[in-house]
């Protein structure tokens, strides 16, 4: 018996985030996204915003534990700006951002190096990732290194939308399940985003759903099993 049905209410009422948090998220991605094209700086810099990670691959889980919170990464996209080294545009959307009322307890209590962070008073943050493009490349920021970083997150969202396609959609569901696993039962740690590449790995292209991937039962036993014997 595969409880497929137990396996779907698990992930609805434990697992999941909640459409409440959702929308929360969204509204703060919206207001985000507001302030920088109005903000009297970064207004004739502004390209677009685009949320990123488990935000974008809907592998976002449900905070275990009561000191945890979720974040939103959001990528924001902005023109080059002559004279700036990495380091300033992180210091100076961080600046933009403390000399505001709404945000100026709440941005960059956390000490990252590759974001400005937002907290807000429910249980998540927003990650606010500067990237620019140079000669037809794209490029984050590391303040601590002063130093650009190459980056390619629609790639890679792309990379796990295919691969999650031939998993019958059940790619997502399986990562969602490990994630809970990790942070309930605290056995392994891994990186959200290593955690999401090594089962999206198991994916073979030769594999054809529903033959493989009927249900998630099925697929987080063929995908867990891989992942054993995988090195």
């Amino acid at each position: 018996m595969k409880l497929i049905s137990s396996f779907s209410n698990f992930l609805e009422s434990t697992v999941n985030l909640n459409p409440t948090r959702v929308g929360v998220a969204k509204a703060g991605i919206d207001t985000i996204t507001e302030f920088l094209e109005s903000d009297e700086i970064f207004c004739d810099k502004f390209i677009g915003t685009t949320p990123q990670g488990s935000f974008r691959q809907a592998t976002i889980i449900k905070p275990v534990k009561s000191d945890q919170d979720f974040d939103v990464d959001l990528l924001f996209d902005l023109k080059s700006v002559d004279g700036w080294s990495p380091a300033d545009y992180l210091t100076t959307l961080s600046e933009q951002f403390k000399a505001t009322k709404r945000y100026k307890d709440t941005v960059d209590t956390r000490g990252k190096s590759r974001c400005v962070t937002i907290d807000y008073e429910s249980d998540f943050h927003i990650d606010i990732i500067p990237a620019i493009e140079l000669n037809g490349n794209k490029f984050i920021m590391n303040k601590e290194t002063n130093l650009f970083e190459s980056t390619d997150g629609d790639g890679y969202a792309l990379w796990f939308e295919a691969q999650n396609g031939l998993a019958g959609d059940q790619l997502i569901g399986a990562v969602r399940l490990m994630k809970y696993i990790r942070d309930k039962r605290s056995v392994f740690e891994a990186k959200s985003i290593l955690l999401t590449t090594l089962l999206g790995m198991q994916v073979e292209s030769t594999d054809s759903p529903p033959a493989k991937y009927p249900d998630l039962p099925t697929a987080f036993v063929t995908i867990l099993g891989r992942l054993d014997q995988y090195s």
